[in-house]
């Protein structure tokens, strides 16, 4: 789309500077009058007034016809041919070479009075070019425009979806912070445990992100080394590095959807009862088999852009291999990584899980026993002063 924007405002300059030019060449006499006005030194006129002498019938035609459009009234010569003048129509010539109106006009004035008149007939005829070729600027300025706000609302969509995902955020934010105020001094050095893993699994994020970021400088690299060492395979090399690129930031999608959707079901966990444990482990088994297919997807692609490459040369093979096989390690580490945080994960569920058991247990026979204190002292008023104790203990 921007390529080809660029394309027509490009089409739009050139177009502009030739017609400037010729309009130029006019006033100041330098092209030639009409197809039957050569040059009296016998100079050869210039390509550029030959262009514009062939282009003059068509002119005619342009002016002639009002109701005609700006767009259709020009035709370019040897495809079709125009419609034939009605008002400004060509003079018959006579036997001798010139015109019927060229004999009227040299009886009635001087030679100069002639050229003078063909001279002012050219530049209004250039003047209409010019304002045809303006008028198609135009046009084409229209299109860039229509292109520029295709991409604006292509922009506006992407703001919009990362306005949603930032509110998502806020919103699971204050909820993690609504129950950290809730929770107990042990359920919020839980809690902390949990914050410190996930700082963890941030920071092998970002070391991931690295790895990533530096195989690819490392794979631009290369492929810059291959494309100079081989240059009959450069467009065929920027399409395997643009499809590599868009298989990564796949990847790397759908890492972030796992690692947003394991957040949320920990949260679940943490608040649901075992029929929504059981739902969590369910979808967690479908996330880790469409990261499996995604994984053996990958492999398989990339192993048939290695056989492709393997027909071109052999030390681009050599080359990928070795890239292939470094990038099998990355992976594998990157689910060892997963498997770990996986692990830890769920020991830190049963643990927070067990203890919430404890507590609810531990407020249940508080309340019991507050309950208990209360109807005793209903039932006997003299023993309120020695319920007191017990009820700041039952409290502490």
């Amino acid at each position: 789309m921007a390529d080809s924007g660029e394309k027509l405002f490009r089409n739009c300059v050139v177009d502009f500077d030739r017609v400037s030019t010729l309009l130029e060449e006019v006033i100041k006499g330098k092209m030639v009058k009409s197809e039957s006005d050569a040059p009296t030194d016998g100079s050869v006129p210039s390509p550029e007034q030959k262009r514009f002498i062939g282009v003059l019938p068509y002119v005619y035609s342009a002016q002639s016809d009002p109701h005609s459009s700006a767009e259709n009234s020009i035709s370019v010569p040897g495809t079709a041919k125009p419609s034939a003048p009605k008002k400004m129509k060509r003079d018959r010539e006579t036997s001798d070479g010139n015109t019927e109106k060229g004999q009227n006009m040299n009886g009635n004035m001087d030679e100069d009075e002639v050229k003078q008149k063909r001279l002012s007939l050219d530049i209004e005829r250039k003047i209409w070019d010019v304002t045809h070729r303006i008028f198609l600027m135009g046009r084409d300025i229209k299109k860039l425009k229509d292109l520029l706000d295709k991409d604006i609302k292509i922009g506006e969509c992407y703001n919009s979806e990362l306005d949603a995902a930032l509110k998502d955020f806020k919103v699971l934010k204050n909820r993690l912070q609504s129950m950290q105020q809730k929770q107990s001094q042990k359920e919020i050095e839980l809690r902390n445990k949990i914050n410190e893993m996930l700082r963890i699994e941030s920071e092998t994020k970002v070391a991931v992100d690295n790895s990533i970021e530096a195989m690819k400088k490392e794979y631009l690299n290369k492929q810059t080394e291959i494309s100079a060492a081989i240059g009959k395979m450069k467009d065929e090399e920027a399409k395997t590095k643009i499809k590599i690129e868009r298989d990564i930031n796949r990847l790397k999608q759908k890492l972030l959807t796992v690692k947003r959707d394991f957040d949320n079901n920990i949260n679940t966990m943490q608040k649901n009862e075992r029929k929504e444990k059981d739902k969590l482990q369910s979808k967690i088994d479908k996330i880790e088999q469409l990261y499996a297919g995604l994984k053996g997807a990958s492999d398989k692609r990339i192993n048939d852009m290695q056989n492709k490459l393997t027909l071109k040369e052999e030390k681009t093979n050599a080359e990928i291999k070795t890239m292939q096989r470094n990038e099998t390690d990355k992976i594998r580490e990157i689910n060892n990584k997963i498997k770990q945080i996986d692990s830890k994960a769920a020991k830190l569920k049963v643990d927070i899980e067990n203890e919430i058991k404890h507590k609810q247990n531990a407020l249940a026979a508080i309340e019991a026993l507050l309950n208990s204190k209360q109807n005793n002292r209903a039932r006997r008023p003299e023993e309120h002063n020695e319920a007191k104790p017990i009820k700041q203990e039952a409290v502490a």
